[in-house]
C-alpha cells in the first residue's frame, strides 16, 4: 500500500528558516488566521532600503516632491528642448532621515532638471448656459506644459552649477583644426 500524501495545508506552508513550530507564518488552511510570528530585529532591519534624497520645489505656483531621474510635468517656462532649467524655490530638502524645511525655503538649495520638451495638457470644455435665453456657449481649453527630468538635487548651489554646465562643440571643432594642420 503506498503511502499517504502530506496534508495540503501542511505541504503549502512557508517556513522561515526557524527550527521551531512557531516559525509557521502563512498556511493557506486558515487564511488570516494563521499563527504570527515575533521576528527578531535582524530581520526586519535587512529589507530595508535607504531612502533616496528628496526635495519639495514650487514652480507655476504648485508644489511637487521630487528625486533624482524623475520626470514632471509642470507649467511652462521659457526654455527650449534641451536646456537645463534651475530651481531656486525649494521648500524642504531630505536625505534618508534628516529632512531641512526652509522657512520659507531653504538657503542655497536647488534642483536642476532638463527639459525634454513642451506638451498640451488634456482638452477641458466649458459650456455656459442660461434658462429661457436661448444663450448658449462651448469654449475649449488646453493648457501649454513642460516636461521636465530631474538631474540634480543640491543642499548648496555651488555643486548644482558644476552638474549643469554642458560642454561646447566649439573645443572639438578646434580639435579638428589642430588634427588636420598637423
Amino acid at each position: 500500500m503506498p503511502a499517504p500524501a502530506p496534508h495540503p495545508a501542511t505541504a503549502n506552508t512557508v517556513k522561515l528558516g526557524f527550527d521551531t513550530p512557531a516559525a509557521l507564518v502563512f498556511t493557506p488552511r486558515f487564511g488570516r488566521r494563521a499563527r504570527k510570528v515575533r521576528r527578531p530585529p535582524h530581520f526586519q532591519t535587512t529589507f530595508r532600503k535607504v531612502a533616496p534624497m528628496f526635495a519639495v520645489i514650487k514652480t507655476g505656483g504648485k508644489q511637487y516632491k521630487v528625486s533624482e531621474g524623475d520626470t514632471l510635468v509642470i507649467e511652462k517656462l521659457s526654455a527650449a528642448a534641451g536646456d537645463t532649467v534651475t530651481f531656486d524655490h525649494v521648500l524642504m530638502i531630505g536625505e534618508g532621515a534628516g529632512v531641512t524645511v526652509g522657512a520659507p525655503v531653504v538657503a542655497g538649495a536647488a534642483v536642476t532638471a532638463e527639459v525634454k520638451g513642451e506638451v498640451r495638457g488634456p482638452k477641458l470644455i466649458t459650456r455656459k448656459k442660461r434658462q429661457r435665453q436661448t444663450y448658449r456657449r462651448t469654449i475649449g481649453h488646453r493648457q501649454d506644459l513642460m516636461e521636465v527630468t530631474i538631474t540634480a538635487i543640491s543642499a548648496d548651489g555651488a555643486a548644482t552649477a558644476k552638474k549643469a554646465t554642458r560642454k561646447k562643440a566649439a573645443p572639438k571643432a578646434d580639435a579638428a583644426e589642430g588634427a588636420t594642420e598637423a
